[in-house]
């Protein structure tokens, strides 16, 4: 039995542990620092894992972390020693896909599931933008790349239609999409009309939701089963129309597919495929809500039934919170 401290040090950082197999703690640094998507991994985060568990880093058997550049090596991992809180940790390091691909497959209820990774991660460097993963039990093993560039295109859409980062705003062009129409588009006709990026957003989310489709529907009659992670999975009309008219029949998201989840896929990577920790089976709010609690009142129900009355909105939160 073993206790694995996961970390993400890019943007979105996060940290997470999971004990004897089982995922019972994440959060995101940007939830203990307020700056959004931090990139950081502060001492006080580590603390606050740890300390929600009423575990110190003496309890820590292994860390895992992910790391882009190790996308083109499949399942190779990297081993070597990271010094935290003053102690010196063995610390594996396993492909950023495969530790996408991780998330979603271990917290599923698929004994058996193709996985497929998608972000904006481009060619250079070698750096691979997309990964096919098939899971078996305690296994997850990488097959192939399938060279989906469609997440790096509406990235640099968001950003030509001046919508801001493509991390931060690849949201905002599948709202826009909504009000534009599919079209052939000649930028030398391109005006910075309003209607003009309606249509080219709109163009930009067919063209994903396609590139998308044909992806998952290549994929061979192995298993019904499909688990889907990555940034551009967070694009909730492309994951309809994958549930609508792909193939598969079963699917399942890990809630924080973007690259915050990348800590819970590697260190659930390390506890199963690699210490054979037994997988647990996890139902949907052991996974949405892993992070902090709150202390709030009784609510006065008399109040809010009045306010109520009056047509006035109310906002109630209970347990923990998103991590």
């Amino acid at each position: 039995m073993s206790i694995v401290l996961g970390i993400n040090y890019g943007h979105d950082g996060s940290v997470c542990i999971v004990r004897n197999g089982k995922l019972e703690i994440a959060i995101a640094t940007e939830r203990i620092t307020r700056r959004k998507k931090d990139f950081s991994i502060t001492d006080e985060v580590i603390h606050y894992v740890l300390n929600e568990l009423n575990l110190s880093i003496c309890d820590i058997d292994y860390v895992a972390t992910n790391d882009l550049e190790q996308s083109i090596f499949g399942n190779q991992v990297l081993e070597k020693e990271l010094n935290i809180l003053g102690r010196k940790i063995p610390c594996i390091v396993i492909p950023h896909h495969l530790a996408h691909c991780a998330s979603a497959y271990y917290t599923s209820p698929f004994e058996k599931s193709y996985c497929l990774s998608v972000d904006v991660c481009s060619q250079i460097n070698k750096i691979a933008n997309s990964l096919v993963t098939y899971g078996e039990g305690n296994k997850l093993n990488a097959l192939y790349c399938p060279q989906a560039m469609c997440g790096a295109m509406y990235g640099t859409v968001t950003e030509s239609l001046g919508l801001g980062p493509m991390l931060h705003k690849a949201g905002t062009t599948m709202g826009l999409a909504s009000y534009g129409e599919v079209f052939d588009f000649d930028f030398n006709s391109y005006t910075d009309d309003i209607k003009d990026k309606m249509n080219i957003a709109a163009t930009a989310q067919h063209i994903l939701e396609q590139e998308l489709l044909a992806v998952v529907n290549d994929m061979d009659d192995a298993t019904e089963n499909l688990c889907l992670s990555g940034g551009t999975l967070l694009n909730c009309n492309a994951n309809s129309k994958i549930a609508t008219q792909s193939k598969f029949s079963n699917f399942h998201h890990f809630p924080a597919c973007g690259d915050d989840g990348t800590s819970v896929g590697a260190v659930l990577y390390v506890s199963h495929h690699i210490l054979n920790e037994p997988r647990h089976l996890y139902c949907p709010k052991d996974l949405a809500y892993l992070g902090k609690s709150y202390q709030v009142q009784e609510p006065d129900y008399k109040l809010i039934a009045e306010e109520l009355s009056k047509g006035k909105i109310i906002g109630w939160f209970q347990g923990k919170s998103e991590f």
